[in-house]
């Protein structure tokens, strides 16, 4: 029975038993067992009516039940002008449910056969979840693996990138903090970087001989002849020959003095850095460096672009004057990289990301070329007619010193450095 003609039905009889209740009352003036009956079935029409007032909602509220509960079975059988919207709706939320668990299982059937280590630690250090090749990695490193992260996680200057370092293995990992279930959690990602490094290690030690024989070719190969020569012209002397000799010697000794000069600036990349950091104003120190330098090149223009809001701080975790050698050896790349006595300017923007502070210097030079930029931070690299090879790479070892890392960020049209430091 429709849930309209039930309606119907009760409000008849509650008509029907009402008048009956006052025409019996208006006549016999007493109560009577016909009257208590009639009294009782208008009793009980408003109670039905009642219910099928509350139906409607209990209904829907059953549904709406069901559906958070993931119940999809549930049907409004009492109204039937909703069937179609319902069963749409079911259709919907299966096909729904159906591409969840396909995606989820597919998720999990790449997690278990990537190389890559997965893992969800709570905040606490404590692992949820995690692929094979997670768990292998633990059973090889035992609980060595959990406390670096552990101590990783509880440490104010870590970041979304970084290096663990294990007897056998350096590790890259990769953190993420997410919010999963309404806690808050970290994903991450752990994968062997060993094989990589020992080829990069190889390539620059190689880079290097190659550099360190070409400067030790440049300087004996002349010194040998020259002291042939010199021997040579104190056999049977002359005063002119005696002349000879004495520029020879002389020239010896400026390759021989040449050759030391090299070995010094060899020693300087090969020292271990001393520094002590400090939180300290990024723009004050950088402003102070590069005035410090304007007194000697008066042509040197800098200009901060696109500034934080006052609000954020600017401070990083850095030695000042370690910073202060990495600031005055890009401007000074910079004033070279322009032509005598024209104008240089330094565009410097600063931004955050995370944990970290990022300052760009991009300069108004000529730009670097592509053959130049895989050998840019190459000990004894340069591509100038004076140069020496070492500003940048003795900068970048100074950043990384102080947690930091130095990268070209553009080469052309115009060259641009970022500085990346803890904040």
């Amino acid at each position: 029975m429709s849930s309209k003609t039930q309606w119907l039905l009760q409000v008849a009889l509650l008509l029907g038993s009402t008048v009956a209740a006052c025409w019996l009352w208006s006549s016999e003036q007493q109560f009577s067992a016909r009257l208590v009956l009639c009294l009782a079935m208008t009793c009980f029409s408003l109670y039905r009516l009642w219910q099928l007032h509350l139906a409607p909602q209990q209904q829907t509220q059953r549904l709406l039940q069901a559906l958070a509960n993931a119940d999809l079975s549930l049907q409004d059988q009492q109204q039937p002008a909703t069937a179609a919207l319902l069963q749409q709706i079911r259709s919907q939320l299966l096909q729904a449910r159906e591409q969840a668990e396909s995606r989820a299982n597919y998720l999990q059937t790449l997690l278990s056969q990537l190389d890559v280590a997965v893992l969800r630690v709570s905040e606490n250090g404590e692992v949820q979840e995690q692929n094979p090749a997670a768990q292998r990695l633990q059973s090889h490193t035992g609980s060595l693996l959990l406390e670096k992260i552990h101590s990783l996680l509880q440490s104010s200057l870590h970041h979304q990138h970084n290096t663990l370092q294990l007897p056998d293995d350096v590790l890259a990992i990769t953190i993420v903090r997410t919010r999963l279930q309404g806690e808050w959690s970290y994903l991450l990602t752990l994968q062997s970087i060993r094989g990589p490094l020992q080829q990069q290690k190889v390539q620059a030690y190689q880079q290097l001989l190659r550099v360190l024989n070409h400067e030790m070719a440049n300087s004996i190969t002349p010194m040998t002849s020259l002291t042939e020569s010199v021997r040579q012209l104190l056999q049977a002397p002359e005063a002119e020959d005696l002349a000879d000799a004495q520029l020879a010697l002389a020239t010896v000794q400026q390759r021989g003095n040449h050759l030391l000069q090299f070995l010094d600036k060899f020693r300087s990349l090969t020292q271990p850095i001393h520094c002590e950091l400090s939180r300290a104003p990024l723009k004050p120190l950088v402003d102070h460096s590069l005035r410090l330098l304007q007194a000697q090149y008066p042509q040197l223009r800098w200009q901060w672009q696109q500034p934080e809001p006052a609000e954020i701080s600017t401070e990083v975790w850095c030695d000042p004057a370690l910073l202060e050698q990495v600031l005055l050896n890009l401007a000074t790349n910079a004033i070279q990289a322009v032509p005598t006595g024209a104008p240089v300017q330094l565009s410097l923007t600063v931004s955050r990301r995370q944990e970290r502070m990022l300052l760009d210097i991009t300069d108004n030079g000529v730009g670097i070329s592509q053959d130049a930029v895989s050998n840019l931070f190459t000990p004894f690299f340069t591509t100038k007619a004076k140069g020496n090879g070492i500003g940048l790479a003795l900068s970048r070892q100074l950043l990384q010193a102080m947690d930091g890392e130095l990268s070209l960020l553009q080469a052309s049209p115009s060259a641009c450095f970022r500085l990346d430091m803890p904040a």
